[in-house]
């Protein structure tokens, strides 16, 4: 199976396609546009599968691609956006933001340091990005979507339950002051509405229009179990 998604990898910037065909490879058609969680959260599972088999191609390919990734982050911000191009390798959403489409490539960035220690770009990446969002992204104990270039100017105030991850990330990384504050003010959007909205106005402090579901989202409770 390892050797059958290989082919995804093939673009011009080595950051993969979406979808693979497990028999023909790339499907005729497919789209070169990637989001940043899909391309950017395969290295914790591929650098393991070079492990049990001894074939390095695996971890490579997708330490590759989340290496491309961050190097086309803005240079100014350390923010990447939304969705990428992996033929071309320019951004196709400068959105930015720890929620949707993207929450698992930071996930994954610190993680794998933690795993795998020797591969310590992995960890100067995170710094780095975090350091980004911290920066250009945080509204007192929330992060808003803003654009990756100018940070600020396209800020909106809504929170996504996807973005519940990251109290979680900055316990692994020792910053358990901003992680109490962000996952206390999470926590009270459920004590208050009685579950976690996909996505939450908390400027309003109520349920974006037609967001209202809750999927049983995970990533709220395990920040909890963090802490």
């Amino acid at each position: 199976i390892g050797r059958r998604l290989l082919p995804a990898f093939e673009s011009k910037t080595g950051i993969p396609y979406g979808t693979v065909n497990l028999l023909h490879g790339i499907p005729e058609g497919e789209t070169p546009i990637a989001s940043l969680a899909g391309a950017g959260s395969l290295s914790l599972e591929m650098e393991l599968l070079s492990r049990l088999t001894g074939n390095e191609a695996f971890g490579n390919a997708a330490k590759l691609a989340s290496r491309a990734l961050w190097t086309r982050r803005s240079k100014d911000k350390s923010l990447l956006g939304k969705h990428i191009n992996a033929e071309s390798g320019f951004w196709t959403e400068s959105l930015s933001g720890i929620g949707s489409n993207s929450d698992s490539f930071y996930e994954y960035l610190l993680k794998h340091y933690i795993l795998y220690p020797e591969d310590k770009d992995f960890f100067g990446m995170f710094r780095n990005t975090y350091d980004g969002i911290f920066q250009n992204a945080r509204q007192g104990d929330w992060y808003p979507d803003v654009d990756m270039t100018h940070g600020f100017t396209a800020k909106m105030p809504v929170f996504e339950s996807l973005a519940a991850f990251y109290p979680g990330n900055q316990v692994l990384l020792g910053e358990l002051n901003p992680a109490v504050r962000s996952e206390n003010s999470f926590t009270n959007v459920r004590e208050y509405l009685g579950f976690l909205p996909e996505r939450f106005d908390y400027s309003h402090w109520t349920a974006s229009s037609g967001h209202a579901s809750h999927p049983l989202r995970p990533e709220i409770h395990e920040s909890n179990y963090f802490l």
